[in-house]
């Protein structure tokens, strides 16, 4: 461990990475896919960008007031979420998606093996009998039988 003073030799240079645009002055903060490309980009124009994306998107759905976007926004809150359980399993049906987004889908179904039954089986009636007969044999069969003891 060193005693005394430090002096400008104790420090690394802080390594500045300018905007892309060029009249800024400012560092960049993050990298982002523009159309044209990649670019480095300060705080300042990457809101500018998200803006424009934002606007654009705007347009492209219709919405032009404020009250249709707040409405469009609250349609999507309402919306029913995937249970993470669908969230995983689409993971792992999606292709070209970064090994790792694969490896946390098998991690979840690791820890949560009833995640792999499908929930949404149970609440359509099955309308053929001879096929409800057999589903409930098969549900009978696999079924842990109750212990008498409590458990511990």
């Amino acid at each position: 461990m060193r005693k005394g003073k430090l002096t400008s030799q104790d420090f690394t240079p802080k390594v500045v990475v300018p905007c892309a645009h060029a009249d800024c002055k400012e560092s960049a903060i993050l990298s982002r896919k523009l159309p044209t490309g990649w670019a480095n980009l300060c705080k300042t124009h990457d809101l500018f960008h998200v803006q424009r994306e934002s606007d654009e998107f705007c347009r492209a759905q219709g919405l032009e007031t404020y009250e249709q976007k707040r409405n469009w926004i609250l349609a999507k809150l309402r919306a029913p979420r995937p249970t993470p359980a669908e969230h995983w399993a689409k993971v792992l049906e999606t292709p070209g998606l970064i090994w790792q987004a694969y490896e946390m889908a098998r991690n979840y179904f690791k820890r949560h093996p009833q995640a792999l039954t499908n929930p949404t089986a149970f609440m359509t009636p099955i309308e053929d009998e001879e096929t409800e007969a057999a589903f409930r044999a098969y549900l009978a069969e696999t079924a842990i039988p109750e212990s008498d003891s409590s458990p511990e």
